[in-house]
């Protein structure tokens, strides 16, 4: 296609720049063409409930969720074109553009707010290579936001110069849906309630220092204890802690020991304690503390505690160890979190590289392979 080529139809208006993009698009929609949105987000419902709630899959209920959320923003814009609304629904899509005016701002101040909290998580937990995720990707944000307003202005440079824009807006496009996905995974936690009445609670540890519990291992600790007394409270049952986690190299003393000490100094018996300290990472917690649990009782009922950036890719080592237990997330010092919660992307996206570098590759050459044969035509 030539500089300037228009495609038009009763639907739409497509506008193709000399880079080899879609410069404009203008969709006309009328009442049946929104209501078309219907059909697909009903079954992704569907396929919501079948693989969050029945097969335990956050990941895809996480994408499942934000595919939805993407129709129904486009469905509702589409159908105030063309509809009279009530001055809430005004409010509502005024509010959705205003999110999509907004989204560059967002942008630019999210990546100042990593690269601050980046400088704070060094100046508080040590020089480590994973404080500084923060700082290294509010950098990155930063310039990708720069050169993402700026090489527009230098397509007719070099016909490279098309190419590492469509590459640039590939790799922002596709890790920021998984990110916003990975993001509503974390959150439907929050809406997981957990029957009281559980006979196991697993406690995940994470690193002591001396021999003592860190503030973020006495938040989930403290948190296992107010569900415990809850469920004494409201059934009566009395559930068994399972303690979990090994010695690490720059510790004395197994995390799981340390766990017993702070249960045992908070008044809860020893023979209601179980201890695994021969875990290294989370998903030997899960398998280790299954082999326990199901020595004593098999199919048992409980949960797991943990961080709440963390439950996430727990559950997911959870279901893979075949245990059968609820999140429940405590809570996380607010300066922590950022970076806590980049590093259990991270986790995710490398748990399943394979197919995450398979569904990019798929991408890019989608994308680049007729830009490609297009300069190579001297179209572009």
């Amino acid at each position: 296609m030539t500089t300037g080529n228009f495609y038009r139809s009763s639907k739409c208006l497509l506008y193709f720049h000399k880079g080899g993009y879609i410069y404009t698009i203008k969709i006309n929609f009328n009442q049946e063409n929104a209501m078309i949105f219907l059909i697909p987000a009903i079954i992704i419902l569907i396929l919501f409930y079948r693989l969050y709630y029945k097969q335990r899959r956050p990941i895809a209920g996480g994408i499942l969720i934000t595919v939805l959320l993407a129709l129904f923003l486009l469905g509702l814009c589409g159908y105030a074109l063309m509809s009279p609304l009530s001055p809430v629904i005004w409010v509502i899509l005024g509010i959705v553009a205003l999110i999509f005016l907004m989204g560059p701002l967002l942008l630019l101040f999210s990546s100042i707010a990593l690269m601050i909290n980046g400088q704070r998580m060094v100046s508080r937990e040590g020089t480590r290579l994973s404080n500084f995720l923060p700082l290294f990707l509010g950098i990155i944000m930063l310039a990708a936001l720069i050169l993402f307003y700026t090489l527009p202005f230098f397509m007719n440079v070099n016909p490279v110069i098309p190419l590492i824009y469509s590459m640039l807006a590939i790799v922002v496009l596709f890790f920021g849906f998984l990110f916003i996905s990975f993001a509503n995974a974390s959150a439907l936690y929050y809406f997981n309630k957990p029957s009281y009445d559980e006979d196991f609670i697993l406690i995940l540890g994470c690193r002591v220092i001396d021999g003592k519990v860190t503030p973020l291992l006495a938040k989930r600790l403290n948190r296992a204890i107010a569900f415990y007394e809850k469920q004494m409270e409201m059934t009566g049952k009395k559930a068994k802690f399972v303690v979990s986690g090994g010695k690490g190299m720059d510790e004395s003393v197994s995390e799981a020991l340390v766990m017993k000490d702070y249960l045992l100094s908070k008044g809860y018996h020893k023979s209601d304690i179980l201890v695994e300290e021969h875990s290294r990472n989370t998903r030997e917690n899960m398998l280790f503390s299954k082999a326990i649990i199901d020595r004593l009782k098999p199919n048992a009922r409980g949960i797991f505690v943990t961080s709440s950036f963390h439950v996430l890719r727990a559950s997911l080592y959870a279901r893979d160890a075949g245990l059968d237990f609820t999140g429940v997330p405590a809570k996380t010092a607010f300066y922590y979190f950022p970076n806590a919660f980049l590093r259990e992307f991270i986790g995710v996206l490398s748990m399943n590289r394979q197919t995450y570098a398979i569904v990019f590759a798929a991408l890019v050459l989608c994308t680049m392979v007729p830009q490609l044969v297009f300069l190579n035509m001297g179209l572009l």
